[in-house]
């Protein structure tokens, strides 16, 4: 028997196909993208655990003086607000060779017999505030033929808050440089990768939105990646130092921490079904009061915004106990199907186990959240990690 097709009905024929074949090319190239990020990614892994570029450096953190001839313990080096210590050196030592060392939040001037000869006080636009977390340098020792005093003069850019110096060597300044960025470089080319995606993602919602296509309507995923990853990228050391600009990069750091809780209560109601509740209007508004008020005390010299960091962590624990409500509220109606509520459990359960712990140790131990030996670099893998975890849920 033979069937006779319409032109309505070999119209209907090729459009499926055509959608079928536009949907597998899209997942055919989406698997390409994934398995380049992976090369990449392994790659730099591998090189950065063989170390190609490696130079041997000496301590340089004994020998330190106050003005009194008291001697200098780094680890309470900045308990007062301004401090100014020595050290004699040789030439022989330190020709050839540069000073490296990391600082959290200080300003200070490096001098070599009374002749400046390094100094660090950034003067941004107020708008970014004055903090720049933790930060490497290098100092580029002159060549002396005998003796010279090192001097350094520091400051805490807040008085009620110790600043620090760590890790202070004699090392090839290229060298140090290179290798703090081999640490991170990783994360930050594969915050990029998610930041792409994010952007792919949310112009797909747009135009799926367009012709009607719900399954394509994406967007709250695409912009909490677009946050997530840029966030995830500026606690990096790659950032600050390919831009030369580490207070604008940590500006851009408490703007995205304050701005993560609303692209995740957006897509946490969406997915969720909970696409009509006002949860996510209370957390939009709550997010956005905050970023004003920071901006315009941060610019008008009022408060900083580390000084202002506690209300983003106390909406971010609001966000946290918002989704937490639509997921149970999704789960107890059965708006979920059962297979669908294991993978948000795990999608929703570990970024807030992980969010909720990093904000407790925060609070309770700020200094051991970023120091010269890059504690948080064990939290930024796991804020990368979140998103690829994250991104299941579209499938």
């Amino acid at each position: 028997m033979f069937y006779l097709y319409s032109g309505a009905d070999a119209m209907t024929g090729k459009d499926f196909q055509k959608k079928i074949f536009l949907s597998g090319r899209f997942y055919f190239c989406l698997l390409v993208v994934f398995f380049v990020a992976f090369i990449l990614i392994a790659s730099l892994v591998t090189g950065k655990i063989t170390g190609f570029m490696q130079s041997a450096d000496s301590g340089y953190e004994s020998g330190w003086t106050y003005e009194d001839g008291r001697e200098v313990s780094f680890d309470s080096l900045m308990e007062e607000n301004h401090v100014v210590i020595h050290k004699m050196t040789r030439g022989d030592v330190i020709n050839n060779k540069s000073l490296c060392f990391y600082t959290k939040n200080i300003y200070f001037t490096v001098c070599m017999d009374d002749e400046i000869i390094y100094r660090f006080h950034p003067e941004p636009p107020s708008i970014f505030g004055k903090s720049y977390g933790v930060f490497p340098h290098t100092v580029t020792m002159p060549i002396l033929a005998d003796d010279g005093m090192l001097t350094i003069e520091a400051e805490n850019i807040y008085p009620d808050t110790v600043g620090f110096i760590r890790d202070v060597s004699l090392n090839n300044g290229m060298y140090f440089i290179v290798s703090e960025m081999q640490k991170s470089i990783p994360e930050f080319i594969l915050s990029l990768l998610i930041f792409s995606f994010g952007i792919v993602l949310f112009f797909i919602g747009v135009f799926g939105r367009y012709y009607g296509d719900k399954r394509y309507e994406i967007m709250s995923m695409g912009t909490f990646a677009m946050v997530a990853a840029l966030w995830v990228a500026t606690e990096t050391s790659t950032f600050p130092l390919i831009t030369g600009l580490p207070v604008a990069v940590h500006f851009i750091d408490y703007m995205m921490l304050a701005m993560l809780p609303v692209p995740s209560v957006l897509f946490a109601s969406y997915i969720t079904e909970n696409k009509g509740s006002k949860i996510v209007l209370v957390i939009s508004a709550m997010a956005a009061l905050n970023i004003m008020i920071s901006v315009l005390f941060s610019t008008l010299r009022v408060k900083d915004y580390h000084e202002l960091l506690f209300v983003s962590h106390i909406i971010i624990v609001l966000a946290i106990a918002a989704v937490m409500y639509l997921f149970i509220r999704s789960a107890v109606e059965g708006k979920l199907k059962k297979g669908i509520i294991i993978v948000l459990a795990v999608t929703f359960s570990l970024p807030i186990l992980i969010g909720a712990a990093e904000i407790i140790r925060y609070r309770v131990n700020p200094p051991d959240c970023l120091t010269g030996k890059r504690i948080t670099r064990k939290s930024i893998h796991r804020r990368t990690e979140i998103i690829p975890i994250r991104l299941s849920c579209l499938t």
